[in-house]
């Protein structure tokens, strides 16, 4: 089984694919930020910092 497969016409263009990496990337990042906003209200309410 090959993996490497030649281009082909129903491949999506480039600018669609940088989109969608774009769009994950802003929410996964947004995702940790909110993340560690909530574990630092955690360690500050429980005093273990």
């Amino acid at each position: 089984m090959r993996f490497i497969t030649p281009p082909t016409r129903r491949d999506m263009p480039k600018p669609q694919l940088l989109k969608i990496a774009a769009l994950a990337t802003l929410i996964v990042a947004q995702y940790d930020a909110w993340g560690n906003f909530q574990y630092l209200g955690y360690c500050q309410s429980s005093n273990v910092v």
